[in-house]
């Protein structure tokens, strides 16, 4: 199996590639449902020879705040057919610590996030989940009776395998690919592994994952336990591709003492800064210099030299303020097509991204224009967005913060 580091998505698509004289040297591609990303990364060795990767599925004093507005959500959960209401569902919005459970009567009711938005999830055994993106900048309260339908198998087009006798190094790579190698993945436990099940095809050399519950991740390097829901994980090795879905569930956990509800706060603010939810927010409230990221137009010019790659980056200056970057008229439109460079300034690379601990480089390229961001983070469409660099090795779950997270400078 490919050695390879990707951050943990919703829905993505992964090329991977193994080049003799690096751990790896890999390409792909992910779409997600959000909590989503569409990241591309490049790793540069000590050679400074540049290795591409891209994957599909958040120290410094950042200044970007979310508005704490007094959202509601509420409605009921009911089976599709009968009409009987739903008990115990889970509700709530992906890649965040909001939401709550339904009642007897199948009522739900949460309120009191920030503005932006969301996709609002319902799951419970034996139906099919219900995902709706709902959008808190436009309206402040959502009411809805939700119709679920059962789960029905055909039992002709299910096939069954059984783990193999090498799972503990499919879990060894299935953990690499889910968690990721930054600092804090070494805090960062999957605590029911058991309940994975991992095939991995001798023909095809397909490692498949499934579970038929939630895995529960416990990260007590940012205080968080996450419930996992895999949909599809499949790594495709002789086609050098990942596919990945899945929604993570956010809830935060009780430290032990006042010390290490304080690491935990403070390592927040560290994954945090730099990162493409900093981004994002300082986009959106026009803060992108003051925050730190000094952001530049990128072309790629032909390499008139004979060393590889054939293409090299062009920047040019001046750095942008971000708001050359939206339609006339709107805060949140992005009418951008192209690459830009951006370097986060008030935050060296982690070692293990390379040695030379230099500022923490990263690429976007808008594939097309008509990107929408939001106050809290969210973007879309993905599919628009590809991302290399530094964003690309950082981005994984153990380092990745729910919608609802705040900085210091909200609080």
């Amino acid at each position: 199996m490919t050695d390879l580091s990707i951050s943990i998505v919703q829905k993505h698509l992964l090329n991977i590639s193994k080049n003799p004289q690096s751990d790896f040297d890999s390409r792909a591609i992910s779409q997600l449902s959000h909590a989503e990303l569409y990241l591309t990364g490049e790793m540069f060795p000590q050679s400074f020879r540049m290795r591409r990767f891209l994957f599909i599925l958040t120290l410094v004093l950042p200044t970007v705040s979310v508005t704490i507005a007094q959202n509601t959500v509420r409605g009921r959960v009911l089976d599709a057919q009968t009409k009987e209401a739903l008990p115990f569902a889970n509700v709530f919005f992906a890649s965040t610590t909001i939401g709550s459970s339904t009642k007897e009567d199948g009522a739900f009711y949460f309120e009191g996030f920030p503005d932006g938005k969301y996709d609002l999830t319902v799951r419970i055994i034996g139906y099919q989940s219900y995902h709706l993106s709902v959008d808190f900048t436009e309206l402040d309260e959502f009411n809805q009776e939700i119709l679920l339908n059962e789960i029905s198998v055909n039992l002709n087009e299910v096939i069954v395998h059984e783990d193999t006798t090498d799972w503990q190094i499919n879990y060894k790579s299935f953990k690499k690919y889910f968690i990721g190698n930054t600092k804090n993945s070494q805090k960062c436990t999957i605590v029911n592994p058991e309940s994975l099940h991992l095939y991995l095809d001798p023909q095809t050399l397909v490692l498949v994952a499934h579970s038929k519950e939630s895995l529960i991740i416990e990260n007590r390097a940012l205080g968080y336990r996450i419930s996992y829901f895999i949909d599809v994980f499949e790594i495709h090795t002789r086609e050098n591709k990942l596919y990945s879905f899945g929604i993570p569930l956010y809830e935060l956990m009780k430290p032990k003492n006042s010390k290490e509800q304080k690491k935990w706060e403070a390592n927040r603010e560290e994954a945090y800064a730099g990162s493409v939810m900093h981004f994002i927010r300082s986009l959106s409230k026009n803060q992108l210099l003051q925050n730190g990221f000094d952001v530049k137009k990128l072309f790629e010019v032909r390499n008139r030299t004979k060393l590889e790659p054939e293409q090299i980056d062009s920047i040019v200056e001046p750095p942008l303020s971000g708001q050359e970057l939206f339609e006339s008229g709107s805060n949140n439109k992005i009418k951008c097509k192209g690459k830009l460079s951006v370097t986060y300034k008030n935050e060296r690379e982690e070692i293990g991204y390379r040695h030379k601990r230099k500022k923490q480089k990263s690429k976007i390229d808008f594939l097309e224009e008509g990107l929408t961001i939001y106050p809290n983070g969210y973007y879309e469409n993905i599919k628009n967005l590809f991302i290399e660099g530094y964003w690309a090795w950082s981005e994984k779950i153990t380092d990745m913060l729910p919608y609802d997270y705040l900085d210091s400078s909200a609080k």
